[in-house]
């Protein structure tokens, strides 16, 4: 390393405005410490050279044309379950081989009751020999077995492969620097000084904290005096579904308090792992990012041994193990042990936290207990530690590492004589029923695939309506028993929700925890649940999986017809009230076509137009498309599991010159090698779904009460509020204690303005309301940097809506008008 005197500077104050933390994160109140110079930005390389150093303790790096794996497997917590995972990556190969690896946790169901129905597994990686070897990564989402590949160069990519490569240690490779931007922050600091300043987790809120106790459980948690009886604690059981028996009375408090879910079942709840502490020591700061990508991530590096729980031993042997002790003199023992003890107190460094700037939140990892296995040969981390956005905790602690070589497969190519390795190939898009036996396949009724096939009838029609928001609502089939209820349609999620009353009138089993990022950043906890069977029309989902949310009061939806077969959501005298009682996400809506048909209100007259939804058998769709969609298709980008349609937007029609005014142009948040078509040889062919130009948006049919949410980057770039005069929406507004109503503003932030278009390849849409957030996007949005926006249910009225997510395109017709 460069000498100290170069690296830092002695300050007065530690809190100098060039790296002032910010107001939410806890200061350090120590001494004042030195502060990194210009000349750190010198001693980057050093730092990295001294961590690459450190991964390879023997100091022997393998020839690049070597085809190694390095495997690690473990056991940890997961979601409130226990789990095994296994991380394989590439080592000692050359170009984007190098950065490939496969990811995979799988949740050990121990018993509980439902969770061995169906594999809960989640899967992602980086296959090096898509996009043209450029590399691109894919990802399976927890529980649905569903496989996409992210949109290459989009934070979705990036998200994955920055944490990935920081486990296996691969961002220290010279071909990954290629692909990364790293800055030194500063250094010659004690470790817990820059992770008390410069860290960007906010401090954490138990999930539990943000859902109100009821009533009863407030009377619970006094005494008669009106004190708070101190709650029982207890050891935690291995197995929480098991042992109630010889539970004790003190227990009662330590349970309840166990799940925030409003569920009277008994969910199986493995506690929260705690995170490794902070160990003494000097530290280094260092941040990094994908270059050409719109997320960052920060890491903070230790010496090697600062921990306790360090294997020092396993470092000397690697690092003697090159040498030859038969020809070695005294003074050349001697000499390495001096080299060795110089390497550990001022080369090495090993990653000990990892903090990954998301747009709903932090992903924070921190690593302990490095040690270097006799096999591979590299040094890892025994101990991992994964807080999500969310608030989710869990741990990976490795049990087992390997090395071998390349698995190869029989198949050659056409170009090349030799087979080529599928160790680390993607798996084939969409549901894994098609391949993988342990997946139940998706049925259809027989005699409605026999009707379409030989007269194309229409399939079975699904009783929907819509919200006072414009959702999309229909009325699904739980366990065989029409829902008493609606189900809202959302694109934006992956997976499925339930209301926990309605999940516990099924008896569905409840088992493990997940939380996501709610309202106001708030973190909403629930359990999940599996249903034996949903039908949506002709469809058939056997054992999905929900995660339960409080949904009662979530929307005002219509009531529900006294005809169940009725596929009008107008209610009528003999209608009773509906209520939401679930979501479907994408990882549903993969197994079928669903045909949304909006039309609007015909002129006078005194009944709404009726609206209707259809489930198509995909492979019957397929070959039996209506010439009118099939001229529609448009491409689905997926960015983190949400899909993404592209629309032209005009604004306003204010433009004096000849310029295409600024939403007409590319998007200067482009994700690189996004806009590629699948048809070079005629990039404007109208069967190709990828020529169809225009500003990105995420398909938010999750959202309403506005036809689109337009972006703070994009609105400050379009000048929406100017061109729109854009106003501040509000409403009747009343108060407890109040004697009248007033009208008040909905929120200081957010402005409402008219669009003057919005084109898709088979509609377009005139006066489109949108809105925006002039203090930035609220993180429960989650936009990504790179998306315009959202388009909301509210928009999709006088048109039909195809939605083939399985084959990643998306139809909008128009009606006439």
């Amino acid at each position: 390393l460069a000498p100290r005197d170069r690296l830092a500077r002695p300050t007065s104050s530690c809190r100098s405005p060039a790296l002032r933390p910010s107001s939410r994160h806890r200061r350090h109140p120590g001494p004042p410490v030195p502060r990194a110079s210009g000349g750190a930005e010198e001693g980057v390389l050093d730092v990295l050279a001294g961590a690459a150093a450190a991964r390879r303790p023997g100091g022997v790096v393998p020839g690049a044309g070597d085809e190694d794996v390095v495997l690690l497997e473990g056991v940890g917590t997961h979601l409130g379950m226990r789990s095994t995972w296994r991380l394989a990556f590439a080592d000692n190969t050359d170009g984007a081989a190098a950065l490939a690896f496969a990811d995979e946790v799988a949740l050990v169901p121990d018993g509980a009751p439902g969770a061995s129905a169906t594999p809960l597994e989640a899967r992602s990686g980086f296959d090096p020999k898509l996009e043209q070897g450029e590399g691109a990564a894919w990802a399976e989402i927890m529980g649905g077995g569903v496989s996409k590949r992210e949109c290459p160069g989009a934070d979705g990519e990036h998200r994955s492969t920055l944490a990935s490569w920081a486990r296996t240690g691969q961002w220290l490779l010279p071909f990954a620097r290629r692909r990364l931007n790293v800055k030194l922050l500063r250094l010659g600091v004690p470790l817990r000084v820059l992770v008390d300043e410069h860290s960007m987790a906010p401090e954490e809120v138990p999930p539990e904290a943000v859902e109100p106790l009821s009533p009863s459980r407030r009377a619970e948690t006094r005494t008669k005096r009106g004190r708070r009886k101190k709650k029982a604690t207890r050891r935690p059981r291995a197995f929480p579904w098991d042992g109630d028996k010889n539970k004790n009375e003190d227990d009662v408090d330590a349970d309840e308090d166990a799940s925030s879910s409003s569920s009277s079942f008994k969910t199986s709840c493995l506690p929260p792992p705690v995170p490794p502490g902070i160990p003494e020591g000097e530290g280094a700061l260092v941040a990094l990012a994908a270059r050409g990508g719109k997320i960052g991530a920060r890491a903070w590096l230790r010496r090697v041994g600062a921990s306790a729980l360090d294997d020092v031993a396993s470092f000397r042997d690697a690092f003697f193990s090159e040498r030859e002790p038969e020809s070695e003199s005294v003074s050349d023992a001697s000499s390495a042990e001096k080299k060795f003890s110089r390497a550990l107190e001022q080369t090495w460094w090993v990653l000990h936290r990892f903090e990954l700037a998301l747009p709903e939140g932090v992903e924070t990892w921190v690593f302990d207990a490095y040690a270097v296995d006799d096999d591979a040969k590299v040094a890892h981390a025994k101990v991992a530690h994964q807080t999500l956005p969310g608030g989710d905790r869990c741990e990976f602690e490795l049990t087992r590492t390997k090395r071998s070589v390349k698995q190869t497969s029989s198949a050659v190519t056409e170009d090349q004589n030799e087979p080529f390795d599928d160790t680390f190939d993607a798996p084939p898009e969409g549901y894994r029923g098609g391949f993988d036996a342990r997946w139940p396949r998706v049925a259809f009724a027989k005699e409605n695939l026999a009707e379409e096939e030989e007269t194309n009838a229409q399939p079975l029609t699904v009783a929907a309506g819509r919200g006072d928001g414009g959702h999309v609502l229909l009325r699904p089939s739980v366990n065989g028993v029409p829902a008493p209820g609606w189900f809202a349609i959302d694109t934006s999620s992956c997976g499925n929700a339930i209301d926990p009353e309605y999940a516990d009138a099924l008896n569905m089993p409840a088992f493990g925890r997940l939380a996501v990022v709610g309202a106001a950043a708030a973190s909403l906890a629930g359990a999940f649940r599996r249903a034996d069977q949903i039908d949506v029309g002709a469809c058939r989902v056997t054992s999905p999986l929900f995660m339960e949310q409080a949904l009662a009061g979530a929307m005002r939806c219509p009531a529900l017809g006294s005809d169940d077969s009725s596929p009008s959501g107008v209610p009528d005298a003999s209608s009773s009230s509906g209520r939401l009682l679930g979501t479907l996400g994408t990882d549903f809506l993969q197994h079928c076509v669903l045909e949304i048909r909006a039309p609007k209100r015909v002129p006078g007259s005194p009944k709404p137009a009726t609206f209707e939804i259809l489930a198509h058998d995909p492979a019957a769709f397929a070959a039996n498309t209506p010439a009118r969609v099939a001229v529609a298709w448009q491409r689905v980008t997926w960015i983190s599991g949400a899909p993404h349609v592209r629309a032209r937007v005009f604004v306003a029609d204010d433009s004096l010159s000849p310029e295409p005014p600024a939403e007409r142009k590319r998007s200067p948040a482009e994700p690189r090698r996004s806009f590629s078509s699948k048809n070079p040889e005629n990039p404007e062919d109208e069967n190709d779904t990828d020529a169809f130009d225009g500003r990105l948006f995420r398909l938010a049919l999750g959202a309403g009460g506005t036809g689109a949410i337009v972006a703070h980057r994009a609105a400050v770039e379009w000048r929406m509020i100017e061109r729109t005069v854009g106003l501040q929406p509000g409403g009747v507004l009343s108060a407890a204690g109040e004697d009248r109503a007033r009208f008040a503003r909905v929120d200081e932030e957010v402005v409402t303005g008219r669009l003057a278009r919005l084109e898709f390849r088979g509609a377009s849409f005139d006066t489109v309301r949108a809105l925006t957030h002039t203090n930035g996007d609220p993180p429960d949005l989650g936009f990504s940097p790179h998306v315009d926006g959202a388009l909301c249910a509210d928009l999709f009225r006088g048109c039909d809506v195809v939605l083939d997510l399985a084959n990643d395109r998306v139809a909008v017709v128009q009606r006439e008008r």
